[in-house]
């Protein structure tokens, strides 16, 4: 089985990995996302906010 490895699993690789786990068979490839980091940077949802759809608190990261 082929291996497919994706450097960094922010937005674009794990939107890489979604794409293609879509595409390929179930047996064809195992993919692999590698990242240094525990866990996925959060991005505010400003658009959001200035639709007013979300509250601007929503989107605000305690530092």
């Amino acid at each position: 089985m082929k291996r497919i490895l994706i450097v960094g699993g922010g937005y674009a690789g794990f939107y890489t990995a979604w794409k293609l786990e879509k595409k390929l068979r179930r047996d064809e490839a195992e993919l692999v996302v590698v990242d240094p980091r525990p866990y996925m940077t959060y991005q505010p949802f400003l658009p959001e906010v200035l639709a007013g759809s979300i509250e601007a608190r929503h989107a605000a990261v305690a530092t």
